[in-house]
């Protein structure tokens, strides 16, 4: 018998390939009471994107406005050609 970390994890990945939770369970019947309601919080989060990404658009615009941001009220820059020494 798998255990329930191994079940939970080979069902995740299968539904992550779509295949539907009813028939994960029945993969697994001898921990599907457990199982069960894992993988009903995981088909709720199942939506959300696994990595948020910033478009390109978004990283060029953010560069450009702190490139362009006038110095800080310390006296420090953050432009590329002249360091603070903080990050």
């Amino acid at each position: 018998m798998p255990s329930i970390i191994e079940a939970l994890a080979d069902c995740l990945e299968a539904m992550r390939g779509g295949v539907e939770m009813e028939v994960c369970l029945a993969m697994y019947p001898e921990c599907r009471a457990e199982l069960k309601p894992l993988l009903q919080i995981a088909s709720l989060l199942r939506p959300l994107p696994p990595e948020i990404t910033p478009s390109s658009v978004f990283k060029e615009r953010t560069r450009v406005q702190i490139l362009e941001r006038p110095e800080g009220q310390d006296g420090t820059s953050l432009a590329p050609d002249r360091p603070s020494g903080k990050f």
